[in-house]
């Protein structure tokens, strides 16, 4: 009985996962070279940053951490001011939100470029959920395993890959 328990449960693993399956979307290496090329030049242009080492995470996030500017974010996509978001559609509004909540740290792809390339202990992640914008979080102090501290950025790209327009918050842990 024992044995046939613990084949039972051993056969019902795989099933567990089932339907658990995400698809990533994946970008253009060319793409978010550029993109990240531009973002970090306009950041390097900023007092705060002149002299920031950027050490880039591969790890391309599927739209982790667009919550903390989710008004701004829906705002852009509606072409619309970040005050007026809400005398939108709601139906629209609500679909933006939906593509936005509920995204996790560890879903995303990696991304194997010449633009940059693996760091130890990167300061800079990337998180993208489509073409004209990308979010960037950089880590700016840390205290070793205790907490960290630093910046999140969105930026939004025009059709040549210039940043039109960003957003900053900053955050600490």
């Amino acid at each position: 009985m024992k044995r046939t328990l613990i084949l039972l449960i051993i056969l019902s693993i795989p099933l567990l996962n089932y339907g658990n399956t995400t698809t990533h979307k994946s970008y253009d290496e060319k793409l978010v070279c550029q993109q990240l090329e531009s973002a970090l030049n306009y950041l390097s242009q900023n007092t705060d940053f002149k002299n920031c080492k950027f050490r880039i995470d591969t790890f391309i996030r599927d739209g982790w951490g667009y919550d903390s500017f989710a008004n701004q974010y829906v705002a852009k996509k509606l072409n619309v001011q970040p005050d007026n978001v809400w005398m939108q559609d709601k139906s629209e509004v609500g679909k933006i939100y939906k593509n936005i909540e509920g995204k996790v740290y560890t879903s995303g792809y990696y991304l194997e470029s010449a633009c940059y390339s693996r760091k130890r202990r990167p300061n800079t992640l990337i998180s993208k959920l489509d073409n004209k914008s990308m979010l960037i979080h950089i880590t700016t102090g840390r205290l070793g395993k205790e907490g960290a501290s630093g910046y999140n950025f969105l930026f939004f790209f025009d059709e040549s890959y210039k940043v039109e327009s960003f957003y900053q918050s900053s955050w600490i842990e």
